[in-house]
């Protein structure tokens, strides 16, 4: 790797510690849970749930098109025990004088909220309950509340890149062999490296850096993933240190 064509590392942040990045991952995966929380107990999602829930159960609708693959592995009746439930907590929701009367005989309709958690919706279903309560309520609570916990996850998320982007270098400089010049494999693993912001999952997985490790190396390599998660993060993320720039 020719030294002018080798990015100065002391223009770049620090490596991210192992507990730093556990705290990035654990700040990210919070605000998440809790901006689900909030779409959760939302009268809107409610009834947008509800409405789901039984087309699904009339046949009207796929269960695959709103529902993570993780609910196809429960049996039939449980499945459609968890939906039924989503319906008729809505329905007591709805009618108050029967919800009194009938709350002894029937606690397990008493929360539509904990019915809903019940269903692993995907994430496309969660944006768009989001988007329908930002369009019905553009400057109502719930949205200021999510936007406030987005711009947390916005800042963990940059700081995560810049924390990476030093071992994008590193890992340049193991392909200097490849035949492309180091600043192509910088460019390549820095595009691989949003995309691995964009696609980690950060409830279930901890260790980053593996992933993002895969992800550099595949784009490196010319071998472009399913990036869809992380589209236009590379211009909306965060502006790269002078020498690291990402492709357009």
């Amino acid at each position: 790797m020719p030294a002018d064509d080798d990015p100065d590392l002391d223009s770049l942040p620090p490596l991210l510690s192992r507990a730093e990045e556990s705290s990035l991952l654990r700040r990210i995966s919070s605000a998440q849970w809790h901006i689900r929380r909030i779409l959760g107990s939302h009268r809107l999602v409610h009834e947008a749930a509800a409405a789901c829930a039984e087309q699904i159960l009339w046949f009207s609708r796929e269960l695959s098109e709103v529902a993570d693959p993780a609910l196809f592995r429960l049996d039939d009746f449980e499945v459609r025990r968890r939906l039924e439930r989503v319906v008729r907590c809505y329905e007591l929701e709805c009618t108050p004088e029967i919800k009194k009367r009938e709350y002894h005989a029937y606690p397990e309709y008493e929360n539509t909220s904990r019915a809903i958690d019940q269903i692993p919706f995907t994430e496309r279903q969660w944006q768009e309950f989001q988007r329908m309560i930002e369009r019905i309520e553009p400057q109502g609570p719930s949205v200021k509340g999510i936007r406030d916990l987005e711009q947390r996850i916005s800042d963990s998320k940059k700081e995560l890149l810049q924390g990476n982007l030093r071992q994008v270098v590193r890992l340049a400089r193991e392909q200097k062999d490849s035949g492309k010049s180091a600043m192509d494999l910088i460019q390549l693993g820095n595009v691989g490296l949003v995309v691995a912001i964009g696609t980690f999952d950060y409830e279930h997985s901890r260790n980053f850096s593996v992933h993002a490790a895969w992800s550099i190396r595949r784009f490196m390599s010319g071998v472009i993933i399913d990036g869809s998660r992380g589209e236009g993060m590379i211009e909306s993320l965060i502006q790269l240190p002078r020498g690291v720039q990402c492709v357009n």
